[in-house]
């Protein structure tokens, strides 16, 4: 037990670490982070089968469609890699056991939208007017939340200057939507 305590403790401090560096790059040198074209639906897939097994774990199904037909925009592909794997880690982790997750890439407008919908309990009033600050977790006690994958995530959308929605879905759970401006390269 106490080594499994160890390993979590481990790989936590590790996940802090990497977003850490991530947050001070693009605060102070944002031109290192060159941009190319990236095929979307590439990235989630890929993303997707890395947390095959917390998805098993938890016994959560997903439903992942990506209806562009040309998926490509230009980014910074470890970004973006870590942007949509952050977003994906929240929806399984907040997620019930035995519930479904939708993934959703559409084009609309012009722009590419990537949407994550779960069926936890959603943000709280408080957590929905501080999710984009560091350590802000939007309840009052310590959980499994580092306090910086949303403060993370709004800087890689600032960066390659799109949008993020977040909002509660009505019934129960969150969603979140990624607008990219579409830029054929």
């Amino acid at each position: 037990d106490l080594i499994e305590i160890l390993n979590t403790s481990a790989l936590r401090l590790n996940d802090f670490a990497q977003s850490s560096l991530i947050i001070t790059d693009l605060r102070t040198v944002p031109e290192n982070f060159k941009t190319q074209a990236i095929n979307l639906r590439d990235i989630m897939v890929k993303i997707i089968g890395k947390q095959k097994i917390a998805l098993d774990e938890k016994k959560i199904r997903y439903n992942f469609n990506c209806s562009i037909v040309n998926p490509t925009m230009v980014g910074n592909e470890n970004l973006i890699k870590t942007c949509i794997t952050h977003l994906l880690k929240n929806a399984i982790n907040y997620s019930p056991e035995g519930q479904t997750i939708t993934i959703l890439c559409t084009e609309k407008e012009g722009s590419l939208m990537v949407s994550f919908e779960d069926n936890g309990p959603g943000f709280s009033e408080n957590a929905l007017k501080t999710l984009f600050k560091p350590f802000s977790h939007g309840e009052e006690h310590i959980d499994k939340n580092k306090g910086l994958g949303l403060m993370l995530v709004k800087m890689i959308i600032d960066f390659h200057h799109a949008r993020i929605l977040v909002s509660n879905k009505s019934d129960h759970g969150a969603r979140v939507e990624l607008i990219f401006d579409r830029t054929d390269p």
